[in-house]
């Protein structure tokens, strides 16, 4: 195999850090254009929650074209189409208008996601996975922090408005440090879809399931249920900050840098991946009982900033053990199933929260359910996690999605 340039990781990571301050700039503009123009009841968050949606209609295409189509062009063709979409919102004057311009938005972003996340093994070479993931978080986070407060400032120059026009404009250098992220060489031919790519999602899925390691399913489904905790917080934020882009702006910046600092603190972890992944959970849980607990604005950007630092660190391990212990031929598909799958979850916390938010408590309950879509169910799954602590196996390589190698 060869290594990777050591520019390849570098054009990767610009792409990705443009990407992320689009998409942040944009994370601000819609729930405030939405609010601003529509009020944000049950209505105006599936407005926000439907970009979510096609995830699920797409899942079984985006694994086929995961296996079959080059993903740099995939992400670079979907990150046009991001910046068209945004540029049409500000265009709207009906809610219906932007719940659907939310489901084309999320034909996008369905396909940009795992595509990138398939190019980083493009660029990683082995043994560096855990400090190329970590340093991915960190400038994801990175952007994370300067997009709100560019937001802020573009709200005040030309108005909400001008955010979706900055988000585009911001596609242009995504799109060409993407383009110069070379193929690698060791990437093999994709093989043929077998006969249970071919038949129903829940066929597939249990084909799948049955070819992964227990550690493996134990990841995947924590991480979808918590991408529920991602969409009550998709609401939750905008809520809590009154529709001000100055408190939205604050919150949103105070969980991004604590992500960086978790991002760049991840490529120091050592240790068993599965238990730093448990405690950064349960962590990130807490400090959103803190928040429902009601607490100064000084302690509520501390306690985002602390629980920025847990979910990043989680995140980069995650994706580590997702890299090390499958087959790089079979990242893409993994990310082709789970990607869509997550916006599935998302979509359902957008909803509940968007129920729940018509509710009186809402400022308590919302951070409550945060809290338990993160800690619960690795609480749950802490025998999965814990198990291989003490039970050393020599894993086969024969199964097309099985680990690369032992426990870490």
């Amino acid at each position: 195999m060869t290594s990777p340039p050591r520019w390849a990781a570098g054009s990767l990571i610009a792409s990705v850090l443009f990407v992320e301050l689009g998409s942040a700039i944009l994370m601000i503009g819609l729930p405030l254009f939405v609010l601003d123009r529509y009020e944000l009841a049950l209505d105006g968050a599936l407005a926000i929650g439907l970009r979510y949606l096609p995830g699920v209609v797409l899942g079984g295409w985006l694994n086929y074209a995961l296996r079959h189509v080059n993903p740099r062009f995939l992400a670079a063709t979907a990150t046009v189409g991001i910046a068209v979409i945004a540029m049409a919102i500000p265009a709207t004057t009906e809610l219906w208008q932007v719940q659907l311009l939310s489901v084309a938005l999320g034909l996008c972003t369905t396909v940009d996601v795992p595509s990138r996340l398939t190019m980083r093994s493009w660029v990683t070479s082995p043994g560096n996975e855990q400090q190329l993931n970590s340093l991915i978080v960190a400038v994801e986070r990175i952007g994370l922090t300067i997009g709100p407060l560019l937001a802020a400032g573009i709200s005040i120059v030309a108005g909400v408005k001008g955010n979706f026009f900055v988000q585009a404009l911001l596609a242009v250098p995504a799109i060409l440090t993407l383009l110069l992220v070379p193929r690698p060489s060791h990437v093999e031919d994709a093989p043929q879809p077998d006969q249970a790519s071919q038949t129903g999602p829940s066929t597939r899925l249990r084909a799948l399931v049955s070819k992964f390691d227990p550690v493996v399913v134990a990841y995947s489904v924590t991480a979808l249920l918590y991408m529920c905790g991602v969409g009550i917080r998709t609401i939750y934020l905008p809520i809590h900050s009154d529709g001000t882009t100055a408190a939205l702006g604050i919150y949103t910046a105070s969980l991004a840098v604590g992500g960086i600092v978790g991002g760049i603190l991840a490529t120091r972890l050592r240790g068993n991946r599965e238990v730093l992944y448990m405690l950064g959970s349960v962590l990130e849980g807490i400090c959103w009982l803190v928040l429902a607990a009601g607490v100064p604005l000084a302690a509520e950007m501390a306690t985002l900033f602390v629980a920025g630092v847990f979910e990043s660190a989680a995140t980069a391990v995650f994706l580590t053990a997702i890299q090390v212990r499958l087959r790089p031929e079979s990242i893409g598909p993994y990310y082709g199933w789970l990607i869509p799958s997550n916006d599935a979850f998302i979509f359902l916390g957008v909803a509940i929260a968007g129920l729940v938010a018509t509710t009186t408590d809402r400022n308590i309950a919302l951070p409550v359910l945060i809290a338990v879509f993160s800690a619960i169910p690795v609480l749950v799954l802490w025998t999965t996690f814990v198990k291989p602590l003490f039970v050393r196996t020599q894993p086969s390589l024969s199964e097309g999605l099985g680990n690369r190698g032992g426990t870490p």
